[in-house]
């Protein structure tokens, strides 16, 4: 995790970055660093068109130190977790690790943000520690580029998007004539990229 001036701790997503299909399951990581870390409280946002969270799983940076009490709270509803864990013993932790792990289900094609909100970030003195956060993005790809219902290594939606994109193909709906985004991502959803 890259350090950050002027920050004593950082919170990121891992990965940054996630590609994947519709109807599909992945999971991200919520990663800390920093020193004499006490308390966590934050929320995380997500499209909820696109994204449904399926669950919550506390790692194991905070108990690796001390007793923890731990609240994450799902709401697929508007697309928001809450979280909150604290230490009930005398010291904080030190060092970088995993918070949470959380378990995401697509729903349909699209971009969705994970974005930090709320955070807050105690020591043992009870007292806020200035942080930096990383969010992270999800791209739902629909991979069915003819919509014939295969999705994986579907030779068919491969040729077809190449002679659109070579414009020696008649019909191209809902492929555009040479769109480069489209040859990319029908040839990696051919070599199962994703």
């Amino acid at each position: 995790m890259p350090a950050l001036s002027g920050f004593d701790s950082i919170l990121s997503i891992s990965p940054e970055s996630v590609i994947t299909q519709p109807d599909a399951k992945f999971t991200i990581q919520i990663n800390i660093s920093g020193s004499d870390i006490y308390g966590v409280q934050f929320d995380i946002y997500f499209n909820q068109t696109i994204l449904g969270a399926v669950s919550v799983t506390e790692e194991n940076f905070l108990k690796q130190n001390c007793a923890t009490y731990s609240i994450p709270h799902i709401n697929n509803t508007v697309g928001k977790i809450k979280f909150a864990e604290t230490c009930t013993g005398e010291t904080g932790v030190s060092g970088s690790g995993i918070l949470y792990n959380i378990t995401f289900k697509t729903k349909s094609a699209g971009s969705s943000t994970l974005d930090f909100d709320n955070v807050k970030i105690l020591n043992t003195e009870l007292q806020q520690i200035y942080v930096s956060f990383i969010n992270g993005t999800v791209d739902v790809v629909d991979c069915d580029v003819n919509h014939d219902g295969i999705l994986i290594r579907d030779y068919s939606d491969l040729i077809g998007a190449y002679k659109c994109f070579l414009g020696i193909e008649r019909n191209c709906n809902p492929i555009n004539y040479q769109d480069w985004n489209l040859m990319k991502r029908e040839y990696n959803c051919f070599i199962e990229f994703f």
